[in-house]
Formats: structure tokens, sequence, C-alpha cells
């Protein structure tokens, strides 16, 4: 149709029959009406007005410049037995006609829909109807008993399908696979590099969507880790908004790389090796259900079942819960998580690379028994009882869950915390967004407490310690001595150098601040050879240095073990099974391995001799403590604070919990390899 010295014209280009127009020259396409599923049909024009039907409806464009299309309302006045719905006759609407072998009976094509049709006796089959798809060029398959069509009922991106059919009327073969390896989906759909796309359950799905932008191993051509060896793919999360790559993503990275670089998987009962693939997709959304079309493209759409989750704590249980749960993922956690989700009994399904806050807590009454014996040898605490405040809160659930712990569990004065009298002891809950934290503050200089013990965020150290410090009200008290928690690790160093430089506390004879920080957190491996190696091929890998980002490259060297563990057929179930082979710290020496690459070989070697074979696989964490159902057993360990010449200095695991004791010493020469931080705790007594 012409009009206006424009082509306008029916496409489903885009998956839909709509209209469209463009210049003469074929510049300048542009879509007028926007229909989803049904067609446009017959359109027709009086050289300025277009006019057409779907699914019945007519529909009017005024004019090549009107915003969009209207319905016509049509009232028909003809009697009512006019106006009676008639059957469609097949004679007036025939479309294709196949003839079978014996000349007996055809195949034929009515409106959109196919049936088999004898040419005497016996009735019409209706072998494909379905009024949201459109069939074609219907054909006997020779003398299997089969038809063949074409059909857009399962339509990707408006392309077709074969469907066949038994004539007799049984359900025969459905839809033929459109592929059978990631392979077949590049000669079919040769697109833009950028694009690739992977064969699942016989359809070609794009690998990438804009919510899981990126896809590992980084440094390997996506068509070669893919179409090569038709790999393996699992999921992850990251901050990988519009491509970013973060030291997350690169920890995730050097794991697959190294897998990649060994030859990926080795295929039980075969010499054939699988690469391993990881499309991973932004884990931060300011709305909570925005996370969802991610996991559904991993789990549905690219049927993974292998999930690295670094994802917040809130997205942990609600991710597993909406989509995983149903597809049988497996899940390694590669964050701290909610205590609920550990005791959870998902069958195995979700594994935590972090302890969760009840083992973690382990060390808690003998970290407050050593605090009381300090500041009593330091004469702070004289022969009154100990006064202790908790702040903790309640939007973050693993601080709130370390905060319960604490509560219910560590004893002073001869008893547990939540029975100690209210001048004892004060528990106030704050939220860590909340931009005013003087409540807290107000609490905790009401009650004057020896020891506070701080379940809180960043806002901790900016905020309510400043605070406190500065409207102290008892001259002759010592200030408290702070038990800080494993989120202020490495954080905010300028708000730590500022408590430092700004503490007044030895010039008036008390205290200093610096040594009465400590805190408590994930411990890091006791023997470091295997962490120190990790840390070189990082710094090399990617020219710069990322620490205490080891437990997302364990977690996801764990992932890939675990599915080399599964062998073929994957499901999140074997690769729970497959995890659990790692795990064996009895294990003996020959087989007792490291993650990366030089033991690579051997543990995928052994994963592929047997399917029941166990060993101990030690990550850059440490070894790995586990129980059969994924949950971690570290205790904490403590850090504490160092005044060095560029300022603030974090030092990690200077005391370690040995089951009965927390071991080491926070006072050895400076600069010593064992992290010094200045005094000794506990003060041992004259």
């Amino acid at each position: 149709m012409l009009i206006g010295g424009r082509l306008f014209f029916l496409s489903d280009h885009e998956g839909t029959g709509n209209i469209y127009s463009c210049a003469l020259d074929g510049s300048g396409l542009a879509r007028h009406t926007d229909h989803d599923g049904m067609y446009a049909r017959n359109p027709a024009t009086d050289g300025q007005r277009i006019v057409y039907h779907v699914a019945g409806d007519i529909w009017i464009l005024d004019s090549p410049e009107a915003a969009g299309p209207r319905k016509l309302e049509v009232t028909l006045g003809s009697p009512a037995p006019a106006r009676a719905p008639r059957l469609v006759s097949a004679r007036d609407h025939l479309g294709s006609v196949d003839c079978d072998e014996t000349g007996q009976a055809s195949v034929i094509e009515v409106r959109g829909t196919v049936h088999w049709l004898t040419h005497k006796d016996g009735p019409a089959r209706a072998l494909h109807v379905d009024p949201a798809a459109r069939a074609r060029l219907p054909r006997v398959l020779g003398d299997t008993g089969q038809a063949v069509w074409v059909t857009d009922a399962a339509s990707r991106d408006g392309a077709d399908a074969l469907e066949i059919a038994g004539t007799s009327g049984d359900a025969g073969a459905g839809p033929v696979d459109e592929c059978v390896t990631h392979a077949d989906c590049l000669e079919l759909h040769a697109g833009a590099a950028s694009d690739p796309e992977a064969c699942v359950a016989g359809k070609c799905v794009l690998l990438r969507s804009d919510e899981c932008p990126v896809v590992l191993p980084l440094g390997d051509n996506i068509y070669n880790g893919l179409y090569s060896t038709d790999a393996i793919i699992l999921g992850g999360f990251s901050d990988v908004e519009s491509g970013n790559i973060s030291p997350i993503t690169n920890n995730l990275d050097l794991a697959v790389t190294e897998l990649s670089n060994k030859g990926g998987i080795p295929i039980a009962g075969s010499t054939k090796r699988r690469q391993v693939v990881m499309v991973v997709c932004n884990y931060y959304y300011a709305l909570q259900s925005d996370i969802l079309p991610g996991a559904r493209h991993l789990m549905e759409d690219l049927n993974v079942k292998g999930v690295l989750g670094t994802l917040f704590l809130r997205d942990q249980q609600y991710v597993f819960e909406n989509v995983g749960a149903d597809a049988g993922a497996f899940f390694m956690m590669s964050t701290y998580s909610s205590q609920a989700l550990i005791d959870a009994d998902p069958g195995g399904l979700v594994w935590h690379m972090l302890s969760g806050a009840e083992w973690l807590s382990t060390p808690f009454q003998k970290l407050m028994d050593d605090s009381v014996a300090h500041l009593t040898t330091l004469g702070a605490i004289d022969a009154e009882n100990t006064r202790v405040g908790l702040i903790t809160t309640d939007d973050e659930q693993f601080l709130a869950d370390m905060g319960d712990y604490f509560h219910t569990t560590v004893q002073f004065n001869g008893k547990t915390a939540n029975t100690n009298d209210a001048t004892d002891y004060v528990r106030v809950s704050r939220s860590i967004y909340a931009a005013d934290q003087s409540p807290v503050v107000d609490a905790m200089l009401a009650l004057k407490p020896h020891i506070i013990v701080g379940m809180k965020s960043v806002e901790m150290i900016t905020q309510i310690i400043p605070g406190i410090e500065a409207d102290w009200p008892d001259a002759d008290q010592e200030r408290p001595l702070y038990i800080l928690s494993p989120l202020l690790y490495n954080q905010v160093l300028s708000a730590y150098d500022t408590l430092i430089t700004m503490d007044d506390s030895a010039a008036n004879g008390k205290i200093p601040i610096q040594k009465r920080l400590i805190g408590m957190n994930w411990p890091a491996a006791a023997d470091p050879t295997i962490y120190n190696d990790y840390v070189d091929r990082y710094n090399k890998a990617y020219f710069t240095e990322a620490l205490g980002y080891e437990n997302f490259y364990d977690a996801t060297a764990y992932l890939l073990y675990a599915v080399a563990g599964a062998q073929e057929p994957y499901t999140g179930k074997s690769i729970s099974e497959g995890m659990a082979r790692l795990i064996n710290t009895s294990a003996s020496a020959s087989k007792t391995w490291a993650v990366g690459p030089d033991d690579m070989p051997a543990v995928l070697d052994e994963l592929k001799r047997s399917k029941t074979s166990t060993m101990q696989v030690i990550g850059a964490m440490g070894p790995p403590d586990w129980d059969g159902l994924g949950t971690r057993h570290d205790a904490a360990s403590i850090w504490c604070v160092a005044k060095g010449p560029q300022g603030t200095l974090f030092k990690s695991d200077v005391l370690r919990w040995d089951g009965t004791n927390l071991t080491g010493n926070l006072n050895l020469p400076a600069g010593d390899s064992m992290n010094p931080c200045g005094f000794t705790f506990p003060e041992p007594p004259p």
C-alpha cells in the first residue's frame, strides 16, 4: 500500500504480524501497530486510512501520522438469525494438501489448522488446532504413519519450528528439536558474537540477558568456550550491572579460567572433556523482585543446575524459594547467610562458604570472659558487676542472629545476658540505614557499660563509637571496650583513623581506644601457603590486589569440582553429592589436594575415575570444614587494629579458637608477621 509517498506493509520480523512502513528506498522503517500474539491481517486502504482485522476484531489506523490504531465498534442491524455464528467451510478455506502413498488419505491445512482426511470412509482427525498459533505446509512423512508441518506455536523471537504427529491420532513425536548441541545453534542462528546461543532442551536460547550480561571466562572467546566442547553452563551472581567487572567477578573468573586452561571437565567413560561457561547476573536491585528475572533466565531459560550465589542476605532465601527450589538447582552461597536459611533443610541443595552466626559465635563466651578478666586486671572493673551494652539491628539478619546468640547464650555476672538486671545490661536495636543513631548513643551513655558488643555495620564506627567517646559522662570510669562484628573488619579505614587520632584517653591517664577495639571475623587459613599462592595468581592475572575476597574464589572452585564430581547427567542433587565428595577431612595425604591449577589435574582425574571416591580439597580459606548438608563449622577468630606509619592497619586472626581457648598474641614487636596490635589480651593478673 502506497500512502503519502511511503510503502505500508505487514511483517512479523519482531515476532507478531504488525503494520510497518518505510520510504520507497527502504530506509526509515517505522512500526504503526503494536499487537502481541495475534497477527494483523488483510489490510486495505482508501489512500489515507488503513483498515485491518486482528482475531476477529476490525481495527483502523486513521492516518500515517496517527499515534496508533483504534478498534472499531461495529453494531450490526440485521436480524438475530443472520448474526448467528456459522461454521466455516473447509471447502472455502482449503490450503495445502498432501496425499499419502496409498492415495487413500491426505493431510490438509485449513485456516492455520492441520487435519488428517480419509478419501472415503472414516472421520477427519485434527492433528493441530491451536488458536494461539498458525500451522502451514503440512506433508506426509512417507510410510511412517506421521505428518509434519511448520508452526509458530513454539516460536522464539518469531522463528518457526517443525512439529510431527501420528496420523492415527496419537501424539506422535511432538515438536522437532531445533538443536542437539550448542554448536547447532551457531549454525542455525549465526548472529553477532555478542549474542551467543545455547542449546537447552532442544531449543536455542540466548546465553545472556539484560540482567545477566557477563559470561566467564572473560579472556576466552565465548564461541570457543561454548561451542567447541558443548560446554556445561553454570550460573552466578555478582555486581555486573551494565557489564561492570569487579574484584568479586574477577575471583569467579579466576577459578573458571583455571579450569578452562586445564581443558575443562573430563567426562566419565569417555576421552572427551567439556568446558564450563558461567553466566553471571547482577545481584543488586532496589526492588527485591527485580532480581527474579535474572534468576529465571539462569534456572528456567538456560536450565542451569549449579549456581554461585553471591547474593545479599535478604535475597538468598528469596531467590532459592521463588526459583531455585522448583528448578532443583544447587546453590553455593559465597557470602554470609541467615541462620534460618542455614538451619533449613533444602535437601542439601544450599551450601554455605561462610559459617553462620551460630558457629561463628562459638568463641563469644570465652571472648567475654577474657574481656572481663582483661578489664579487671587493668582496674577498669572493680568489685561491682560488669555492665554490658549490646547494640544490634533487625534489618541485617546475620547481625541480628549474632546479637540473638549473645543475648540468649553468653554469660556474665553469673547469668546469661538476657537474665541480667537492667542496671547491668541493655540491648538496643536500630536500623543500619537510620541516618540518626543518637538513640543508641544515649542508651549506652545512660548505662555506662564496661563492654559494648557492637553487632552493627559501618555506622558503629562512623557515628555510634564517636558519639559515646565524645560524650562519655564519667571521667573516673574507663571508657568501654568494644567487641565489633565481622562486618566492621577492613571497613571505613578513615573512620578508624579519626577515632585513633582524636582519642584523648591516654592523655587523661586512661586506656587508649586502639587498645579497646577488638572484633570477630571468619578465620583465614591457619596455614597461609594455599592462600598466598592464590593471592599471587590473582595479582598476576588482574594486575591488582584484592585482599579478603578468597571466599568468592573458593566458592567458585568448589562448585566447579562439585560439577566434575557429579558427572552426567547434571542435577542439583548430583552436584550436591559431588560436593560431598570433596570434604573428607580424614582423607589420606595421597587424596588431599589444594584448590588451584597445580593440583587440578589430579583432582579431576580422581573424580572421573570413580563416582564414589572421596578426597579433601583445601581452599584458600583453609580445610573444607562442612557437614554433609552444606553448613560450614568455622568459629570466629579475633582481629584488632594497629596504628602504622601510613595510618590504621587491620590485623586479622590475632587470636584463634582451638575448640577451648582463644590462642595467640596481640603484643608482638611492630612489623612482626603475626599481626601485632601493641597490647596484651587478656592482660594477665599481677
